[in-house]
């Protein structure tokens, strides 16, 4: 609880600025907890994101049915040629990589697909992507 003090008009302005910044939310700490964790242990490893996705873009970029655009933060954006493939579109390439444990967003309402890279991804699960990839080329058709 805090008190202030002032004019009708310098206690509304307060108010709505409490608000803004989310002082009327119910159960605050829970979201600053999650604020601190993400402060000490997430934000310091921004920068290993960026590296897996320079990692997984080059790698990727080396197989000849990738379009791989440079990533300049830790999603990586691709395009795949699928007439090199034994699957059809992105739909199955979804459940392909879905099958592997490999989640991608996009791909369903535009030929563009993007991954992310985060804290639960380390550089043996970039190479574990690389090689679901690489391993398309020999994929048996899903229909």
């Amino acid at each position: 609880r805090a008190s202030l003090a002032g004019t009708q008009e310098f206690i509304d302005k307060a108010r709505y600025f409490r608000k803004a910044i989310g002082g009327g939310t119910r159960q605050a700490g829970i979201i600053a907890a999650a604020c601190i964790v993400s402060l000490q242990s997430i934000y310091p490893r921004i920068p290993e994101d960026h590296t897996h996705a320079q990692l997984l873009a080059s790698e990727l970029n080396e197989l000849p049915f990738m379009n791989v655009e440079s990533p300049e933060t830790n999603l990586v954006f691709f395009t795949v040629d699928y007439s090199q493939l034994l699957i059809d579109n992105a739909e199955e390439l979804s459940m392909y990589l879905e099958s592997m444990g490999i989640l991608s967003g996009g791909g369903y309402t535009t030929i563009r697909i993007r991954m992310a890279m985060h804290n639960d991804i380390t550089t043996p699960d970039v190479y574990i992507i690389v090689e679901a990839f690489q391993a398309l080329q020999g994929y048996p058709k899903m229909k």
